[in-house]
This record gives structure tokens, C-alpha cells and sequence, in this order.
């Protein structure tokens, strides 16, 4: 009997962009204080975009803040040994993301 094997990666991740979507719209500021960089505390989130797509790379969230016209991308990874590669790193870097 062959059994197929599932690949759980993009499931996964799914799940953890699920998560985090659902902490940073619903947190409360305690909560938001341990996922965001300490200048991002004090300001409204407006709206959080899933997989947006920006030219060749698309973001896992973007977080659009309130008097804010740019959003900041975020790419989640489940540990810091996760692969990113290298268009994400210079696009996170050109665009302040997280």
C-alpha cells in the first residue's frame, strides 16, 4: 500500500497567519506589545491585509496603521531557522517591514 505524504508546510504556516491576524486585529495593547517593535505601540492598526501581492514578492500580513498611508509587511516564519529568502529580505528592508 502506497501512502501519499502531506506536505504540512503551507498548512501550517496558514494556521500561525491565522493566528497572528487574529492577536494583532483582536489583542489588547499588552498583547501587541510582545508582537510588534516598540514603535509601533502606540499606533491604531486600520486594517491588516493577508498575502497581499507587491510586484514579484507578496507579503504574508501587511498592517496598514490609522493616519498612516503605507503599510508594513510582515513575513512570519514558525522559528528563526526557517528559510527566507532573499527577495523578502530586501523587500522587508525597503519597505520597513517586520
Amino acid at each position: 500500500m502506497n501512502i501519499k505524504k502531506l506536505n504540512r508546510n503551507a498548512f501550517n504556516e496558514k494556521i500561525i497567519h491565522r493566528y497572528l491576524f487574529e492577536r494583532l486585529y483582536f489583542g489588547d495593547s499588552a498583547i501587541l506589545k510582545k508582537l510588534l517593535p516598540s514603535k509601533y505601540y502606540n499606533l491604531k492598526i486600520n486594517l491588516i491585509s493577508p498575502e497581499e501581492s507587491k510586484g514579484n514578492y507578496r507579503a504574508d500580513l501587511i498592517i496598514y496603521f490609522k493616519d498612516r498611508e503605507k503599510g508594513i509587511p510582515l513575513e512570519i516564519k514558525w522559528n528563526l531557522k526557517s528559510k527566507i529568502g532573499k527577495n523578502q529580505i530586501n523587500y522587508l528592508k525597503e519597505n520597513k517591514g517586520i
